[in-house]
C-alpha cells in the first residue's frame, strides 16, 4: 500500500499559507488465482457426479462465476452453462446417458480495475457403463422339502474396477417389487428348501462408484411337500 497527498505552495511574497489534501491510499493486490481446483471422476451411465468446487485467492472487487463444459480437456474454448454462476456446480442427473469424458472448468472474474479472469485447470467427468452379471443356474429348481438346492453364483465383470458388492433378495412373486433382502454379501447363495412354496431369486450387483449397479434375472426355486405313507 502507497499513500498519497499533494502540497500546494504559493509565492512567499503573497501571505498564503501552503495547503496539504487528504491523504488517499492506493493497494495493489496480485490478481485473482485459483487455489483448488475441480476434481475429476469416474461415475458409471446413469450415475451422479460429485460436486465441483474450487477456491480462489486474490483479486479485488466482486467476483463473479461462470462454468463452462466442453469437448475436449481444454479451459478454453467451452460453452457457458446457463445459470451456473456460482463457486460450485453439479452436473445435472441427466447429463450421463452415454460412456464417455466429459469436460468442465470454470473462470473467474473480479471488477477490480486492472484485474484480468482466470480459469480452473479442467475436471474430467469419465462416464463408463456399468457392470455385467450373470446368474447361474437359470433353470427353475423343484425340490422336495429339505432336499439340498443347487447355489446360485454371480458372474460380475466391466463397469469401473474390479470391487463388486452384492445383495440377495428373494420374492414369492415373479418380480422385484417389496422383496426381501438377504444378508449375505457374497457371490453364491444356496436358498433355503425348509419351507414349501416357490420363491424367485436376484441379486443387485453394486461397485462403490454411482450409477454402478446390476441386477441379474429372477430364477425360481419351488418347493414341494416331501412324499408320506
Amino acid at each position: 500500500i502507497l499513500y498519497y497527498y499533494c502540497v500546494i505552495s504559493f509565492p512567499p511574497n503573497g501571505g498564503c499559507d501552503s495547503l496539504t489534501s487528504n491523504i488517499v491510499a492506493v493497494e495493489v493486490v496480485d490478481n485473482v488465482s485459483i487455489d483448488t481446483d475441480p476434481l475429476s471422476e469416474t461415475i458409471c451411465v446413469g450415475g451422479i457426479a460429485n460436486e465441483l468446487i474450487i477456491t480462489h485467492s486474490g483479486g479485488t472487487g466482486n467476483v463473479s462465476y461462470l462454468w463452462y463444459s466442453n469437448t475436449i480437456a481444454s479451459n478454453s474454448g467451452g460453452t457457458p452453462i446457463g445459470g451456473a454462476t456460482t463457486i460450485n456446480f453439479t452436473p445435472p442427473a441427466s447429463t450421463f446417458t452415454n460412456a464417455g469424458e466429459y469436460y468442465y472448468y470454470v473462470e473467474v472474474e473480479v471488477d477490480g480495475s486492472g484485474c484480468s479472469p482466470v480459469s480452473s485447470a479442467v475436471a474430467t467427468i469419465t462416464v463408463v457403463d456399468g457392470p455385467t452379471v450373470s446368474i447361474a443356474p437359470t433353470a427353475d429348481q423343484v425340490l422336495c422339502q429339505d432336499a439340498a438346492a443347487n447355489a446360485l453364483t454371480v458372474t460380475a465383470s466391466d463397469g469401473n474396477g474390479t470391487v463388486y458388492n452384492y445383495q440377495w433378495y428373494s420374492n414369492d412373486t415373479n418380480d422385484t417389487v417389496t422383496p426381501t433382502a438377504i444378508g449375505t454379501d457374497s457371490d453364491t447363495y444356496t436358498p433355503l428348501t425348509d419351507t414349501v412354496g416357490t420363491l424367485y431369486y436376484y441379486c443387485i450387483v453394486t461397485q462403490p462408484f454411482s450409477g454402478c449397479e446390476a441386477t441379474t434375472q429372477l430364477v425360481s426355486v419351488t418347493v414341494n411337500q416331501g412324499p408320506s405313507f
